[in-house]
């Protein structure tokens, strides 16, 4: 995953042997998969023991320092790994962007339409729009909630059920086209892409 400043900077780098083809050694499908999950095509060849990084630049004069790598870490939900793809093209179209185009055929950005269940709400992307359900008591009312929609932050408190969340969002929305409604126990935000051609792996940053 490369470092952005959408992502603090931060870069998982998996350490390999160049030569692990020629000296026979054995496929590492579980590196295979978490390199396809970074949108790597499906058909690279991972030979041998892998070594996997993450580092962080900090500061004006960009010190570079080791930052911890947990096993869970490796899990498809982790968020580094969520936004991995999208992060290595933001990247290489700032680095590369001749190659830029050839690599979001190969990445692709089909939209997950399903229901994602973060505990206290749900998402999900709808293409153009991402929505955002709270459930809430029956008898709660739209004066009984607050919600703020901010470019890349979403904010919502109802008092009554004492919901308060403050969302850093995965990727710029238009306040101005965003709405929200109550209705049948349900606190719905719909946040209007700035990017409408670009599929969320997550609704939080």
């Amino acid at each position: 995953a490369a470092p952005t400043e959408d992502n603090g900077r931060e870069a998982v780098y998996l350490y390999l042997d160049e030569s692990g083809q020629l000296k026979g050694l054995q496929r590492n499908q579980r590196a295979v998969d978490l390199a396809v999950r970074c949108g790597y095509p499906a058909d690279i060849s991972l030979r041998g023991d892998m070594y996997v990084a993450r580092v962080k630049w900090t500061g004006a004069t960009a010190v570079l320092g080791n930052v911890d790598f947990t096993l869970a870490d490796l899990s498809p939900a982790a968020v580094w790994a969520r936004r991995a793809g999208k992060d290595n093209l933001e990247f290489q179209k700032s680095t590369q962007p001749e190659a830029h185009e050839s690599a979001q055929a190969v990445l692709g950005n089909e939209v997950d339409h399903s229901e994602h269940d973060e505990g206290s709400y749900t998402w999900r992307d709808e293409g153009d729009d991402v929505e955002v359900s709270v459930s809430i008591p029956a008898d709660v009312k739209g004066k009984d909630c607050k919600v703020t929609i901010k470019p890349s932050k979403l904010l919502v408190a109802v008092e009554k059920a004492s919901v308060q969340l403050e969302l850093q969002l995965w990727d710029k929305v238009v306040p101005e086209d965003s709405t929200w409604t109550v209705s049948g126990g349900k606190l719905v935000v719909t946040l209007n892409k700035v990017n409408a051609d670009e599929a969320w792996a997550s609704l939080t940053n």
